[in-house]
């Protein structure tokens, strides 16, 4: 009685764990095993990590895996908020005599579902690196607030079949929808699998282009075989529950208290794959010692101790190992013997495996540079090349993005007495280090802005008014440790900074308010997808108007756009320019590959809010001039 009430205890507190997460606007998917499962196939198959998942989401999908193979469906029986959700409304079904159940031939037809569901989700992800399951999981849509990649006219219609269904049926969603069901009743014919697996590898060998879709099909058709007829030959997991007959009285309290609506009492050992190991039947039984697991040999506390340590496993592993979100390796024979590694940390731009093949898109094109791997979670890269072509400077010049930050509005009384002052400054290179020095200018209400350039150090030139701060009241600022407020959307952090001015110039520069605007816009240009090569005739710009351009901290923004929108073959470069009335921003296209239309939808659909104004207008571009 105490591991159900136990078990209770947990389910409560992950459903409250993940109201906390939402309620913070953190990450509703980092713990997922499913997810974590389905980028592990990425890994494998294409060496790439679906969009936005991690190293912990893949060793909780591990860990599922395991539990799986050794104890049974624990996730789905503990932990799962869905499979949570399904039980109690069960009751509340059970209880108001709302339950049927489900004849055995339709039982075995609507089970057909969620390995359908399985192939569809993991064809999609695995071909493409995004997680499909978003567009529809109730948990996805529900957590994050129907946010990005849900389809609402998708995730709706699953909402109430997992609500309505679990009132009529017991486990409806689990027993015929999900797909990670599926895959833990895959895990239990894993001897099975191989069978395929094998195949597909043999066939994968002579002919490259053989599709990933045909052992998809393979597994999943076993799957589905096996639920509906031949599970009583599986000898996993090796944990079962196991039915003593000479202390039955078939009273058959635990057939009405499995969740799942199993027949226990007719079977010496339950090798149904609905079975998540709950023990809800061992603690109905009044008769001690007629129901257990494994005929007594493995105690009713041990599924809740593995639920609870094989996810701590998990993720302490996460933390001492990273997967790759990309690996690409090009332009490399026999005859490249010397080949360098350039590393680099803090690419704030790198956060998933759309900007993950954005990078790679870039440096493709550069000669030298033969391989990149990518780890996003901790925006760091790896970019391999060969020493006698392309040099470390080259790459790292490569990988900055210059920055134009404005901290202070011109008003009346700046207007007169801009000066400029360039300094080397370290470390400052990327988006962070960026953000952190203009909080440091900031303490100090004199200092209008500051833009960087690349060298090693980066050269930063800082704008002032001359008449109540000197260039050596600027150094003195930037030389003395101190802590900075960095603020974000969850919170305001006290940072501890430690910049240094390294050779600094001793002239200061005198302009004018109209010169130190022109200066500061920070204007992005960037191509793509072989704009060079283009045929002018065909190639048209949207103008759209864009306030915001002059805001600190655009550029990052920028550049993640254009990440975004190098995905579309027929949009080849992003562009901003001050306009006579307001900034502007120009999406240049070649009208045979993509309509005005579609990328006006996706600049409604872009997560990050540019706060686009409407379009102003479609003229066909001159590609001469643009240049200039």
């Amino acid at each position: 009685m105490i591991t159900k009430r136990l078990r209770l205890l947990l389910q409560i507190l992950i459903l409250v764990l993940i109201g906390f997460v939402m309620l913070k606007g953190l990450d509703v998917e980092a713990y997922c095993p499913f997810g974590g499962f389905l980028a592990f196939s990425t890994q494998i198959y294409k060496n790439t990590l679906a969009c936005n998942m991690s190293s912990t989401a893949i060793f909780m999908g591990l860990a599922l895996a395991i539990a799986a193979l050794g104890i049974g469906k624990l996730f789905c029986g503990y932990v799962c908020p869905l499979g949570t959700i399904s039980e109690w409304l069960g009751v509340v079904g059970q209880r108001a005599r709302w339950q049927v159940v489900m004849p055995a031939a339709l039982d075995r037809i609507f089970r057909f579902t969620k390995y359908l569901l399985l192939f569809i989700v993991a064809y999609k992800t695995i071909t493409v690196s995004e997680l499909f399951c978003r567009k529809f999981d109730p948990y996805y849509a529900l957590s994050s607030g129907f946010g990005h990649d849900v389809v609402i006219a998708w995730a709706i219609p699953a909402i109430t079949v997992l609500l309505i269904g679990a009132l009529v049926i017991k486990h409806f969603w689990c027993r015929y929808v999900c797909p990670l069901g599926a895959i833990t009743n895959l895990l239990a014919n894993v001897y099975l699998i191989f069978i395929p697996l094998l195949i597909f590898v043999g066939v994968k060998q002579v002919w490259p282009e053989f599709s990933v879709m045909w052992l998809l099909i393979s597994v999943s058709s076993i799957g589905y075989l096996w639920e509906i007829g031949f599970n009583n030959l599986a000898p996993l997991p090796l944990t079962k529950i196991t039915i003593n007959p000479e202390k039955c009285t078939a009273c058959s309290r635990c057939n009405k208290a499995c969740p799942a609506a199993i027949d226990v009492r007719s079977s010496l050992k339950v090798d149904h794959p609905d079975c998540t190991l709950c023990t809800l039947c061992i603690h109905s039984c009044p008769e001690s010692g007629a129901i257990s697991i494994n005929n007594h040999r493995v105690r009713t506390w041990v599924p809740l101790v593995a639920v609870v340590l094989l996810p701590l496993m998990g993720f302490v592993a996460s933390t001492q190992y990273e997967f790759r979100t990309l690996e690409m390796r090009w332009g490399i024979n026999n005859n490249n013997e010397h080949i360098e590694r350039f590393q680099q940390s803090g690419l704030d731009n790198i956060r998933c495996y759309g900007t993950s093949m954005a990078l790679y898109q870039r440096l493709r094109e550069i000669p030298g540079i033969c391989g990149l791997d990518t780890y996003a979670k901790s925006h760091r890269v790896s970019i391999y090349y060969q020493p006698d072509e392309i040099k470390a400077f080259d790459i790292k010049q490569i990988l900055f993005n210059p920055q134009k930050l404005r901290l202070r509005a011109l008003t009346d009384s700046n207007l007169s007495c801009i000066s400029a002052w360039k300094t080397g400054v370290e470390p400052l290179f990327n988006a962070r280090d960026h953000q952190l020095f203009a909080e440091l200018l900031k303490s100090n209400p004199a200092i209008l802005g500051f833009e960087s350039k690349f060298d090693e150090p980066v050269w930063a030139t800082i704008y002032f008014e001359s008449d109540k701060i000197t260039s050596d009241q600027i150094r003195a600022l930037i030389d003395t440790s101190r802590t900075v407020t960095l603020i974000s959307d969850e919170n305001d952090n006290l940072i501890h900074v430690d910049f240094q001015c390294i050779d600094g110039t001793d002239t200061v520069d005198v302009m004018s308010a109209h010169d130190y605007r022109q200066r500061m816009f920070a204007a992005f240009d960037r191509t793509f997808n072989s704009y060079e090569l283009r045929n002018e005739d065909f190639l048209k710009v949207i103008k759209v108007e864009f306030p915001d351009a002059e805001k600190s901290g655009m550029i990052s923004e920028l550049s993640v756009f254009a990440d975004t929108l190098s995905q579309y073959q027929g949009i080849v470069r992003l562009q901003t320019m001050l306009g006579e009335r307001v900034p502007l921003l120009m999406i240049h296209y070649d009208v045979r590959q993509i309509r005005e239309s579609d990328i006006m939808g996706i600049m409604e659909d872009y997560d990050w809010k540019l706060n686009i104004g409407k379009s102003i207008s479609t003229i066909l571009q001159d590609k001469n001039q643009s240049k200039n």
